[in-house]
């Protein structure tokens, strides 16, 4: 009788040890999943930085819009800068003055913002020094 007994324990001893290994599975494997849904802040940090530096890089290799950023066209530029930056990215061109200190017009609160610069001096007919900033807010 205590045989069977004994044994009736270590049964429900094994049962309550299995529970807790797969309970201790679950725990493990959501907290897996999660960390692996997280992005790399430095990551994504090198990517927006890669995005500006392209399309600055691009507005200066264009004489077509090294022309509209000296005539302060800044329709034009910000048209071709919605067609590089991917959607959801929030952004905003700015041409100004090279002496001149020019930020973002508007920044959320909460937001992360990245910013690059380009100096564009001149084309083959026109020269008037502009600074060509980009901001993109995420």
């Amino acid at each position: 009788m205590a045989a069977k007994k004994e044994r009736k324990l270590e049964k429900k001893a094994w049962i309550r040890i299995v529970e807790a290994f797969i309970a201790v599975m679950i725990v493990a494997s959501a907290l897996i999943y999660l960390v692996s849904k997280q992005t790399n802040p430095q990551e994504s940090q090198t990517e927006i930085f890669n995005i500006e530096k392209a399309v600055l890089n691009e507005i200066a290799m264009s004489e077509n819009l090294r022309e509209k950023v000296l005539i302060s066209d800044n329709q034009s530029i910000n048209d071709f800068a919605k067609r590089r930056i991917p959607n959801g990215m929030q952004f905003e061109i700015r041409i100004c003055e090279v002496d001149s200190v020019c930020g973002a017009s508007s920044i959320e609160l909460g937001k992360q913002v990245y910013t690059d610069e380009i100096l564009i001096s001149s084309t083959l007919k026109i020269y008037s020094p502009k600074k060509l900033k980009i901001f993109i807010m995420i």
